[in-house]
């Protein structure tokens, strides 16, 4: 499932996990429209890192 959450995967969930993502950081936000909230932040990009004892996240342009 982690490797699904890459960007490098060929059939990943990235997309869908990238945009609810996104959408989790602007809760209490005032804008309410996805294509907005893209648009706005179109160089936003978060990795999932495998580590030794779990993951990291690395969030880009958040």
């Amino acid at each position: 499932m982690l490797n699904q959450l890459k960007k490098e995967s060929e059939e990943s969930c990235y997309d869908i996990y990238r945009r609810c993502s996104l959408a989790v950081l602007n809760v209490g936000n005032e804008i309410d429209d996805t294509k907005q909230l893209l648009d706005e932040f179109s160089d936003f990009d978060i990795r999932v890192i495998q580590q030794e004892r779990g993951i990291k996240l690395e969030v880009e342009n958040a």
